[in-house]
């Protein structure tokens, strides 16, 4: 398939020991090129119906004892997460508003992932198969166990254990030492950090609609707006970056920058400037602000309680999508500050989400149900020395971020997941599950028994989800992106052969070893919501974290 190959050598370095797995029966199917996981490493390789081919797992990259400097003429990375934003609603992969001028532009000069799957569909999870490259089955941090383990090596850990300055801001509570995904960074800033938290509470307040009634954040909610929250703030965090930059000076080590945006997470406040480049005019942007959109009114939605018209649907997306074209603005501004410094060509940028969002599709509202491509498929470009340009149409997983920024930055590792090699298998882990129509908690908040899990996987044109109810649906993604035509009761030899690998993989991906943490690891992670801060308090609950 070659696939391999139009990524300038990224690859080449894990020749020696990526591997594939695959069955006979998948073989038998007709699939020639077989894309799956196993522990840490993948290969993807052209296999002849009938070959013998195995699994073979490799290990996380272990940390480093001793601390080594960054190899002469390193390039810096700076690693944006669109948080949920999903790769239909953008403009770059073909949806009709215009949506990413500036991504587009971006694009241009860099690669592009049409297919990019994330690993799950919220953001802890999410967050940590892109921190370590490993899935989640592996690393095993979810809504079970929200926390990152020390012995767990982080991008960050691995950036500055080699030699790069660290550095981040998150406008989500849930990157932070609550759920230990910030290891690795020497400063971490969120708006509890002045001067940043008034700047980025007034740059909410500039953009605010007063006849806003749309959501708890929206200045005429009915029950009094919430307060307190600011993550809709992307111009704060680049300022940000962009002063730590500029006192950092150009003869210090190369730098390794993350920020969070939140712009598209809801509640959305998209200013007017955004609602009507996205054409939000007239009575549908009066719709638009008159949609009770809450998480509450999400849930009531969900059961089918109190179910949104054709028109709301499309209002709220509508939002989405101005909320999508007011990031890539932060984003194409940002990125031009970072080139007039002179980092165009020293600088690798990459820019993902890790989840999307379902607003009215399979009658879903939010990030919490299914694994349906409108939670997975998400956004994915990187930029910069050492990326060949081009589009790249077969499914990855986008947990090979690991593996491939190391290797653009000329870091050795061993074990890690590229782009090349890692598989689109997205494992999400106790997702709420609920059948739209019935509840998903009974009275006293405990989850009923509809509650599932989910596992998707990827073989060229088709994706098989399976429940852990033994539901499965089949989906031919060429002819039906949205995923609304079921044919598992149709083509039952395709469904037994995607099923058997993807059997293989769960067998293959072992869970984490059941080892203690360390009493020390252990009391900070029961300290860590107790003590939160007033301010992590009221970012939780305005994203609907906490209720």
């Amino acid at each position: 398939m070659g696939y391999g190959r139009q990524m300038s050598g990224l690859g080449d370095n894990f020749a020696s020991y990526a591997v594939v797995c695959a069955t006979s029966a998948l073989l038998s199917a007709g699939a020639t090129t077989v894309i799956l996981d196993a522990t840490s490493a993948w290969g993807v390789v052209e296999v002849e119906p009938g070959a013998d081919v195995v699994a073979v797992p490799h290990p996380a990259p272990e940390p480093l004892s001793v601390a080594v400097p960054a190899p002469p003429g390193a390039p810096n990375v700076v690693f944006l997460m669109w948080d949920t934003v999903r790769a239909d609603r953008l403009s770059l992969y073909g949806h009709r508003r215009p949506t990413t001028p500036a991504l587009s532009r971006i694009a241009a000069d860099g690669a592009v992932w049409d297919r990019a799957i994330s690993p799950s569909f919220w953001t802890v999870p999410s967050h940590a198969s892109l921190f370590t490259g490993l899935p989640v089955r592996a690393h095993g941090t979810d809504a079970a166990n929200p926390w990152l383990a020390d012995r767990q090596t982080t991008l960050a850990e691995w950036f500055r254990d080699h030699g790069w300055a660290t550095w981040a801001f998150t406008a989500n509570p849930n990157i932070s030492p609550d759920t230990n995904l910030a290891q690795g960074f020497d400063v971490l800033l969120d708006q509890s950090v002045e001067p940043w938290g008034t700047r980025a509470r007034a740059e909410v307040a500039a953009k605010a609609i007063p006849d806003d009634a749309s959501s708890p954040r929206s200045p005429a909610w009915p029950a009094g707006r919430l307060e307190g929250s600011a993550k809709d703030a992307g111009p704060v965090a680049s300022a940000a970056l962009l002063d730590w930059l500029d006192e950092k000076g150009p003869g210090d080590k190369p730098f390794f920058a993350f920020i969070n945006f939140m712009e598209v997470h809801a509640p959305r406040l998209p200013s007017r400037d955004a609602r009507r480049a996205v054409g939000l005019v007239g009575g549908a942007a009066t719709l638009a602000l008159r949609t009770p959109a809450g998480f509450e009114d999400l849930a009531r939605a969900n059961r089918s309680e109190k179910p949104y018209t054709r028109a709301e649907d499309e209002a709220m997306r509508a939002v989405y999508d101005a909320s999508v074209w007011e990031l890539d603005r932060v984003t194409g501004e940002l990125i031009d500050a970072l080139d007039q410094r002179g980092h165009r060509d020293d600088t690798v940028v990459v820019i993902v989400s890790d989840h999307g969002d379902e607003i009215g599709e399979h009658r879903l509202y939010g990030h919490n149900f299914s694994v349906y491509d409108t939670l997975v498929r998400v956004p994915l470009v990187i930029r910069g020395p050492g990326v060949a340009h081009g589009r790249h149409r077969a499914p990855v997983s986008t947990a090979g971020l690991f593996g491939t920024l190391a290797h653009l930055a000329r870091i050795p590792v061993e074990g890690a997941l590229t782009l090349d090699t890692a598989a689109p298998v997205a494992e999400l882990t106790w997702a709420h599950g609920i059948k739209p129509g019935l509840p998903d908690r009974d009275a006293d908040g405990t989850f009923l028994p509809n509650r599932r899990r989910f596992t998707a996987i990827y073989d060229a044109r088709w994706k098989l989800i399976r429940s852990s109810a033994g539901e499965l649906e089949l989906f031919d993604l060429d002819r039906d992106p949205a995923e609304e035509r079921n044919l598992a009761g149709d083509a039952l030899d395709r469904v037994a052969a995607l099923e058997t690998a993807m059997d293989s993989w769960l067998e293959g991906t072992p869970r984490p070893p059941d080892i203690p943490l360390p009493d020390e690891e252990r009391q900070r992670r029961r300290d860590a919501r107790r003590d939160g801060s007033d301010q992590q308090a009221a970012e939780l609950a305005a994203l609907g974290y906490v209720q």
